[in-house]
């Protein structure tokens, strides 16, 4: 449906729509990606047919005879018996959900009652009526499926009366929140590593502290490649600890320290490690 509120001649009210009022197209697409290859609006002429049966055909009838498989809902499947007469020899499969007043299906099929969880079905030649009781009955028409639960819908059923979506879906809204928690009051605020080569950065002198001025001396930190680039060598603690290279100057955006040979490629190579 397209809304519209004007005036047309075009304009359809259909109550059962999310959108009630407006111009009612018929579209086939792709399955898969959803590609709209054919479209048909409702024009109310009566010199062309709009019952679903026609209306599927006429859109369906360049694709005939070249294997592929109709998947409708139960709007366009309401006559699906007599859809089905039209396609047959055509090379051309056809699922989808049906109503059972639909006209051709079979009376004998709707008339027991049965538990959620069973099923029953209806054959005639290569199309298979099925009726599956859940909180409401499900009937579907098939050209390609035979009549029996498959193992897939075996393990959902298993998992869905074991677990309770409800229940799950809160337990991971909470984690997420609690995540989020933990993350602003532990994060160090230091920046992603692609930060670090995009951002705008400055060589400076690193801040005093108080030991650095009750020594009398300049601030020092250790420098980041340097420092990385020893582990990365293989070196014990002790060997990194005798050998490492302190610095008077950072980055204060990255907040590491940086010396001057160093500041360079900690901001312009992504592996600086090995470059």
């Amino acid at each position: 449906m397209i809304p519209f509120k004007g005036r047309s001649r075009f304009k359809v009210y259909i109550k059962d729509k999310p959108t009630k009022r407006g111009f009612k197209l018929y579209e086939l697409c792709e399955s898969s990606s959803g590609y709209v290859w054919s479209v048909e609006m409702y024009c109310a002429d009566k010199r062309i047919s709009n019952k679903p049966v026609d209306v599927t055909m006429r859109r369906l009838q360049p694709l005939l005879d070249q294997g592929y498989r109709l998947y409708v809902d139960n709007y366009y499947i309401y006559c699906c018996p007599e859809l089905w007469n039209q396609m047959q020899g055509r090379n051309t499969m056809l699922v989808g959900t049906c109503r059972k007043n639909g006209v051709g299906m079979p009376a004998d099929l709707f008339q027991s009652r049965q538990r959620p969880g069973d099923f029953d079905f209806r054959q005639k030649g290569q199309l298979v009526a099925t009726r599956w009781f859940d909180k409401r009955e499900v009937v579907t028409l098939s050209t390609i499926h035979q009549p029996q639960l498959t193992e897939t819908i075996g393990r959902y059923e298993h998992r869905r009366r074991r677990t309770n979506l409800a229940r799950v879906l809160k337990e991971v809204s909470v984690a997420l929140v609690d995540k989020n928690v933990i993350y602003d009051h532990q994060a160090d605020n230091v920046p992603l590593p692609m930060d670090r080569l995009k951002g705008r950065h400055f060589l400076s002198v690193c801040p005093n502290t108080e030991a650095s001025d009750s020594r009398g001396k300049k601030a020092q930190r250790q420098c980041k490649v340097c420092a990385d680039r020893a582990k990365t060598a293989g070196q014990t603690p002790a060997e990194r600890e005798n050998k490492r290279k302190l610095t008077t100057t950072w980055c204060p955006e990255c907040k590491v320290g940086l010396c001057l040979d160093c500041f360079e490629i900690y901001h312009t190579k992504r592996d600086y490690i090995n470059n």
